[in-house]
């Protein structure tokens, strides 16, 4: 079950919720949760969060801040790391994960957060590269949190992917390569 909750009452409620029924409980937003760490930890509670979230949205989130993850990851709670709104703004994910280090988030647990977390959390075979599991991997030009990397190969499944995009046919389609002038090609 995923509760979208910020109140530290509130997550105290679900913790007790969660040891009365059993309940396989995870956090989404959570600003309070470093308020109660020590308790999300021991009762092995996962949150989601948006690592850029740091500005109050009203009196249920005055502990947002950029250090949330760290400080939540440091405490021994599982993070997974998010951006607000649907997938199309999943690219951004990388330097969230990047500006979560930057404020104090360990590196290999901010990449867990993107990586392993996520598959451990919600029972997935996948996170972690492993010996006989599908390869769903990425390789960088460098540091993948940075912004200047960039994808140099993609396996999905284990098969190499093509990086060719159709805004790449595009363009080399329409550049006239030519020794003459512009004007003298059209």
């Amino acid at each position: 079950m995923v509760v979208d909750v910020d109140r530290a009452g509130d997550i105290l409620q679900l913790i007790n919720l969660k040891a009365r029924f059993n309940l396989d409980l995870v956090l989404l937003k959570a600003a309070d949760a470093i308020v109660v760490a020590e308790q999300l930890a021991a009762a092995n509670i996962p949150v989601v969060m948006d690592a850029m979230r740091n500005l109050p949205e009203s009196f249920d989130s005055l502990h947002n801040s950029l250090d949330n993850a760290g400080k939540l990851s440091k405490a021994g709670v599982k993070v997974i790391l998010a951006t607000p709104g649907d997938a199309h703004g999943i690219y951004g994910l990388r330097y969230a994960a990047g500006n979560a280090v930057a404020n104090g988030m360990d590196y290999n647990q901010a990449m867990a957060s993107i990586t392993a977390n996520v598959a451990d959390i919600f029972h997935l075979d996948a996170g972690r590269i492993a010996t006989g599991k599908p390869a769903d991997m990425v390789l960088w030009s460098g540091d993948p949190f940075e912004y200047s990397s960039a994808i140099q190969t993609m396996w999905i499944n284990g098969e190499v992917q093509n990086m060719q995009s159709r805004q790449d046919e595009l363009r080399d389609r329409y550049i006239q390569k030519s020794t003459m002038p512009q004007a003298y090609t059209q």
